[in-house]
Order: C-alpha cells, then structure tokens, then sequence
C-alpha cells in the first residue's frame, strides 16, 4: 500500500496510509503490553503540559448548547426526572469527574459544570463529586497505569459521598 493523498482528513487526523493515526495506535495498542505501556505514559505526560487527547478531546466542546450530544443527553436526563416523578421516585444525579489533572486546571471543568447546572436548573438531586476529588492525585485513582477507570479507592470516595448526600439531602 502507498501512502494515500488526502486534502480533507476529518477531524484534522492525520492520515497515514490510508488510516487515521488513532485507528493505528488503537489496533497496536491492542496487541502489545510495551506500546499500552508507551501510549498511556504519553497520554499522560501530554495531558500534564496541558495537551488535550485521547478521550478528553473527545468530550471538548461536546456539551455546547446545541451540540447533538448534549441534546441527546438533556433530553434524556429529562425523561428519566419525569420516569421517576411519575413514580414517585426520588431521582440523584451523581456526577463524576473524568480522572485527569484534579485541580483548578481540570481539562473537562466547563463540560463538567455544563451537566451539574443543567441538573440543578431542572430540580434534579445533583452530586456533583468533583469537589470530593479536587486535589487528588489522579493516576493514584486509576485500576492501574493502562486503565484509568475509577480504582477501589476512588469508589470508596464516590460511595461515600452519595452515602452522606442521601442521608442529609433526600429523607
């Protein structure tokens, strides 16, 4: 295969033979334990000097005002308010913060916020955890350095919030 010319790659990708950079990156990482290694210490490091990646691109700008994504999603926060309304349930929105760069310099504070004031503008019960979070180190929170979904401690921190938001909040 030669490379392949391309004039408009979506999304500003670079194409490479044919293929955007992180359907590449996506299959190697797959298949080799020193490239997850690799990949993820670089994620890092760039997220530190304050380059936007990975999944964290992928959220910015994704809860304008009128992005699809956002539409979708405040539309169905709304149903689920009015399911249990209609049910007579109570309804807690517990929002989590994206386990990056936990401090004033959160990368996702402005999608952040956008959910939480939605959630509050239309009486929803809103946890917001990212104060629960604030200054944690975030990688002492991941399963390990190749996953950075929320660790045993990082449950207990949410658990504990909720715990403490329904007894005080919704009796």
């Amino acid at each position: 295969h030669g490379a392949t010319e391309v004039k408009h790659a979506p999304k500003a990708s670079v194409v490479l033979y044919g293929r955007r950079i992180d359907a590449l990156l996506s299959s190697i990482k797959g298949k080799s334990y020193f490239a997850q290694y690799m990949l993820s210490h670089i994620a890092v490091v760039c997220r530190r000097v304050g380059l936007r990646g990975g999944y964290i691109s992928q959220f910015a700008g994704a809860y304008e005002e009128n992005s699809e994504l956002w539409l979708k999603n405040r539309k169905e926060l709304q149903d689920i308010k009015r399911f249990c309304e209609k049910r007579e349930s109570q309804l807690l929105v517990v929002v989590t913060p994206f386990l990056s760069d936990l401090t004033s310099h959160y990368p996702l504070q402005i999608e952040h916020n956008t959910v939480v004031n939605f959630c509050r503008c239309n009486k929803m019960n809103t946890l917001d955890l990212f104060p629960y979070f604030y200054g944690h180190r975030a990688e002492s929170l991941w399963i390990n350095p190749l996953n950075g979904h929320p660790n045993k401690q990082a449950h207990k921190i949410m658990a504990e919030a909720v715990s403490k938001y329904i007894l005080m909040e919704m009796q």
